[in-house]
């Protein structure tokens, strides 16, 4: 698993820098790499349609830009997290069924692998930690998928760390 996290590391400048299949954005402008992507994103969303929201998942890596840094204790700050955040702190599929106060790991269980999963039959959602942005503010991707049916979304989000608990925003300051 080492290896393959110093692999991703290693390729990531290259990712950025190779061109990707063209995703349209809700102003009609087209982007087809991470700079373009990034640039965009910063004021506006994805437009929505079901091609362009399949494409979305290339653009996950474009989201390490500033490059997050490791965390020491991953799934120490995993649990915390999920122990904290409230299920409808981020919009997910599941976000209707869970009362106001319900936390993550009412519905979640964190894997060895430092993921935090909510799994019933074809309806999978991943919470992954990608990094840390600074020292109370983490980075994570979220994969919410029903595998039989055409649903999905993927985005990334920041959880920071505050008095009281955790809260989340979008990592893109058009939104989610």
């Amino acid at each position: 698993m080492r290896h393959l996290l110093l692999l991703a590391c290693l390729l990531t400048p290259l990712a950025h820098a190779a061109p990707k299949t063209a995703i349209s954005m809700a102003s009609g402008a087209s982007v087809n790499d991470c700079e373009q992507y990034n640039a965009l994103r910063a004021t506006e969303n994805l437009e929505e349609t079901t091609v362009n929201m399949m494409i979305a998942s290339e653009y996950l890596e474009c989201s390490l830009t500033p490059a997050p840094q490791p965390v020491a204790l991953p799934q120490v700050v995993l649990q915390q997290i999920a122990e904290q955040l409230p299920i409808r702190a981020i919009p997910t599929s599941i976000g209707r069924r869970a009362d106001k106060n319900m936390v993550l790991n009412a519905m979640f269980t964190l894997s060895d692998e430092g993921t935090l999963r909510f799994s019933e039959g074809q309806h999978i959602i991943d919470i992954r930690l990608k990094g840390q942005l600074s020292e109370h503010s983490y980075l994570l991707w979220i994969s919410d998928e029903i595998l039989d049916r055409t649903y999905r979304a993927y985005f990334p989000f920041v959880v920071e760390q505050t008095d009281v608990g955790f809260s989340a925003r979008p990592f893109y300051a058009s939104g989610y």
